[in-house]
């Protein structure tokens, strides 16, 4: 898998043990960092993901950390774990640069020193130049996700509708999420202003690196 692969090759040349998900959700990727050796803990703003984590954690490790935190106030020890990972287009929840400036300053600050944190999303420059307006995502007898996107000043609001066709669910389901636009650019100044040394961009988890006018994805990787 290449985000294990991924994980496997940036940590262990920062000697990372220890690592903090910071927006674990249903405990996905705590699930992979486990598989992988490293203690990981996890946290999350929502009661109700943190409720998932701990459902999905039985099949896990019932001792596995869990914390209700919002991580621009994470209520870790200072420089308590070797990386911190925030995934999955989380940090553009923000309202504005100085709120995820905020988030970044306080994941440095429970990053010992020469530990990394690592950030992935789905807002790309490419997808900002092209601005399409719908997106199939995905697309099986069983599944189909399509996205509207309108594009608004500084922020992007994406409407999901999940379809379902089986024998045994035929149904529907809602969601929106608008995201601050912080591009590479803007990750570049944003972590120098939070303390955070050289950082690098890579276009997917296959570690090729960001290219604005066709990569896919912006995976952030900034070292402490």
């Amino acid at each position: 898998m290449a985000e294990s692969q991924f994980f496997h090759r940036v940590f262990t040349d920062r000697a990372v043990e220890t690592v903090l998900d910071c927006a674990c959700g249903s405990a996905r990727d705590l699930h992979i960092l486990s598989n992988l050796g490293y203690r990981p803990c996890g946290s999350d703003i929502s009661a109700a993901m943190l409720e998932q984590a701990r459902v999905n954690r039985a099949h896990l490790d019932p001792r596995l950390p869990l914390a209700r935190a919002d991580f621009r106030f994470l209520p870790f020890r200072s420089g308590g774990f070797d990386a911190v990972i925030c995934l999955r287009t989380s940090l553009p929840h923000m309202r504005d640069k100085d709120e995820a400036l905020t988030a970044l300053q306080s994941m440095r600050g429970v990053i010992r020193p020469g530990g990394v944190l690592v950030l992935s999303q789905g807002i790309t420059d490419k997808l900002m130049q092209e601005q399409p307006r719908f997106i199939l995502e995905a697309n099986t007898p069983e599944f189909s996700r399509i996205m509207a996107l309108d594009y608004l000043a500084h922020r992007v609001r994406i409407s999901v509708l999940d379809v379902f066709h089986t024998r045994e669910q035929g149904d529907l389901k809602v969601a929106s999420f608008e995201y601050l636009c912080l591009l590479a650019d803007d990750y570049r100044q944003l972590l120098l202003q939070a303390g955070f040394g050289g950082s690098d961009f890579y276009g997917s988890w296959s570690m090729e690196a960001y290219d604005e006018a066709t990569s896919p994805q912006l995976i952030v990787v900034a070292t402490a």
